[in-house]
């Protein structure tokens, strides 16, 4: 896909060429960013027990593994257009390369500043700060960041 080609507003897709091959990353949409965000949740919520204590990293690890390698997954399913076998074909290396790519294009800065407004917005409205004890997503090189 070509740069003219993308349909506004979404970012440019990133083409890398890594080894032999040739991917095209894309933005994910909002329904897709929004089930990558809930999947990336899931792999979060592994690291305290129902009742908010910290659970001991030896009894969340295999389980923050598994649901993050499942965000992870969709991600490049939906933003490379790679399925279970490809990604079982290809070196970690590689794989990282291409998450760190999708990442930049679904979490880039417009979508952190966005982000930090509605919940600012949100905590403003609502009289009350949004949990301290929320995961967030620093902008690179800002002071802002997303809690989800």
């Amino acid at each position: 896909m070509s740069q003219s080609s993308t349909p506004f507003p979404f970012s440019p897709p990133a083409v890398l060429t890594l080894g032999s091959r040739t991917f095209s990353v894309r933005e994910l949409a909002w329904p897709e960013a929004m089930e990558f965000l809930r999947k990336l949740g899931t792999a979060a919520a592994c690291f305290v027990t129902p009742d908010g204590r910290p659970r001991p990293i030896s009894d969340l690890l295999p389980e923050v593994l598994a649901q993050g390698e499942n965000a992870i997954a969709y991600l490049l399913q939906q933003s490379i257009g790679l399925g279970p076998d490809d990604l079982r074909q290809l070196p970690a290396s590689v794989t990282l390369r291409l998450t760190q790519s999708a990442l930049e294009l679904t979490l880039n800065d417009d979508l952190i500043v966005a982000g930090n407004a509605v919940a600012e917005r949100l905590r403003r409205a609502f009289g009350r700060s949004i949990s301290s004890a929320a995961p967030s997503i620093s902008s690179s090189g800002a002071d802002t960041a997303i809690r989800m």
